[in-house]
C-alpha cells in the first residue's frame, strides 16, 4: 500500500466529520479572558469597542508573523529572518514606484506591480533559505540567522536612512482602511489563520508537514517528500513576512530602515505561548493565534496606532501613572513570564537523571552507560 496515498485517504465513520475546534486549542482561552477582566479593572476604557478593534488591528501585523513561524516550527524548523523580510520585502515594492526624488530607484513601475512584487520578494528570500537548509542541508538557525543580519543591511544600505514614504495610497489600504466597521488587516489574517488552519489538519500537505516535524526519517520512509514539503513551508513564510511588512507600512504610513527589527522575539513568544512546540510537529494555529491576541493585549503588537489603551502589569499598582500622573518605567516583563509558564510543561517531559543514575560505573566504559528514556 502507498504511504502517499494512506495520508490523502479520506477518514471514515465518525473520522469523517469537520472537528473545527479541540478544547486542547483552546488552553490559553481563561488566560485570554482573564487578562481582558484585568483590562476592564485597571482601567474603564480598555474594553471599549473603538479599543478593541484597534488592539486587533495592531496585532494582525504580528498574527501573520506568528502564522509564518508556527507553520515551519510545525515543521521542525524555525526562521530567524522574518522580521528582515518584513522589511526588506515592501521596501522594495516601494523603491520600484516611488520617483527618484522621493529615495527611489526611478523606475516608477505601475502601483500593481508593486504591490505584487512584496509578496513575491518575501518568498524568494524564503526559497533561499530553503535551498541553504533543505538543500546544502545547513543548519536553520545559523542560516537564518545570518540571513536577518544580511538583509536588515541590505535594507539599511537601499533606503539610505531615509523614510519611503510618497507611495500610492494602494499601499496604505492594507493597513489603514476597514471594511464594516473592522480594519481590512484583521479580514485578511483571519482569513489567512483558517485557510492555513484547514490546510494543516485536513490535507495532505499539512498532515505531511507534522509528519516531518514529527520525525523526518519516519516521514521521509514513508513515503514523503520532505525535502519539497519543507521547501514549501519557508516560501509560504517568507510570502506572508512580506505581507506583514506591508501591513505595518499601512498602519506606520511609511517604511523605515527599522521598520520589524526586534519583532521575531515577539513572534516566538506568541508562537511558544500558543503551545507550538519547538522541537517540531506539535501545536495548533488556534492556540498560537491566542498567543497572538494575549501579547496584542499586554502591549506587544507592532507599531500601534495612537491612542489605543494597552493592558500594563503594573496598571493595578496604587502608583501607576494612570492614578498618580507621575511617569514611571514602563514594565514589559509579562510576556517573559508568560513564555516560562508555558515552557515549563515541555521541560517537564525531560528526565534529569537522579545522583545515583548520575554515578559513572566504575566498570563500563563512558561509551556502554546505559541510557535511560522517559516512556
Amino acid at each position: 500500500m502507498n504511504p502517499i496515498n494512506d495520508l490523502a485517504a479520506p477518514r471514515t465513520g465518525r473520522a469523517r466529520r469537520l472537528v473545527p475546534v479541540r478544547i486542547r486549542d483552546l488552553a490559553l482561552l481563561p488566560a485570554v479572558v482573564l487578562l481582558l477582566i484585568i483590562g476592564a479593572i485597571g482601567n474603564p476604557d480598555f474594553l471599549d469597542r473603538d479599543n478593541l478593534v484597534n488592539i486587533l488591528g495592531a496585532s494582525s501585523a504580528l498574527g501573520l508573523l506568528v502564522l509564518a513561524e508556527a507553520m515551519i516550527l510545525i515543521s521542525g524548523r524555525m526562521d530567524l529572518s522574518l522580521e528582515s523580510i518584513a522589511g526588506l520585502a515592501p521596501a522594495l515594492g516601494f523603491l520600484v514606484v516611488i520617483p527618484a526624488a522621493s529615495a527611489g530607484f526611478g523606475t516608477e513601475w505601475p502601483t500593481w506591480v508593486g504591490l505584487l512584487l512584496i509578496p513575491l520578494a518575501g518568498a524568494g528570500l524564503g526559497a533561499v533559505n530553503g535551498a541553504l537548509i533543505v538543500g546544502l542541508g545547513l543548519n536553520g538557525f545559523i542560516v537564518t540567522l545570518a540571513m536577518n543580519i544580511v538583509l536588515r543591511g541590505v535594507l539599511i544600505g537601499l533606503v539610505s536612512g531615509k523614510t519611503l514614504f510618497d507611495a500610492p495610497d494602494a499601499f496604505f489600504v492594507l493597513g489603514s482602511r476597514e471594511w464594516l466597521g473592522v480594519p481590512i488587516s484583521v479580514w485578511v489574517t483571519a482569513l489567512c489563520f483558517a485557510l492555513a488552519g484547514f490546510v494543516l489538519r485536513y490535507h495532505r500537505l499539512g498532515r505531511a508537514v507534522y509528519a516531518i516535524g514529527g520525525s523526518a526519517p519516519a516521514a521521509r520512509a514513508a513515503g514523503i517528500r520532505t525535502a519539497r514539503v519543507g521547501w514549501t513551508v519557508l516560501v509560504v513564510g517568507g510570502a506572508l513576512a512580506g505581507l506583514a511588512g506591508l501591513v505595518i507600512a499601512g498602519r506606520v504610513g511609511a517604511v523605515g530602515a527599522n521598520q520589524g527589527s526586534g519583532l521575531i522575539f515577539t513572534v516566538f513568544a506568541a508562537a511558544v505561548i500558543g503551545g507550538i512546540s519547538l522541537r517540531g510537529g506539535r501545536g495548533s494555529l488556534l492556540g498560537a493565534l491566542l498567543g497572538t491576541l494575549l501579547l496584542g493585549m499586554l502591549g506587544e503588537p507592532a507599531h500601534p496606532r495612537p491612542g489605543v489603551v494597552l493592558l500594563d502589569p503594573g496598571d493595578l499598582r496604587r502608583d501607576h501613572p494612570a492614578r498618580t500622573g507621575r511617569r514611571t518605567t514602563d514594565d514589559r516583563g509579562g510576556p517573559g513570564v508568560i513564555v516560562l509558564r508555558e515552557m515549563s510543561p515541555q521541560m517537564g517531559r525531560v528526565r534529569w537523571p537522579s545522583p545515583r543514575e548520575s554515578r559513572r560505573p566504575k566498570h563500563m566504559s563512558p561509551s556502554t552507560w546505559p541510557m535511560r528514556r522517559r516512556p
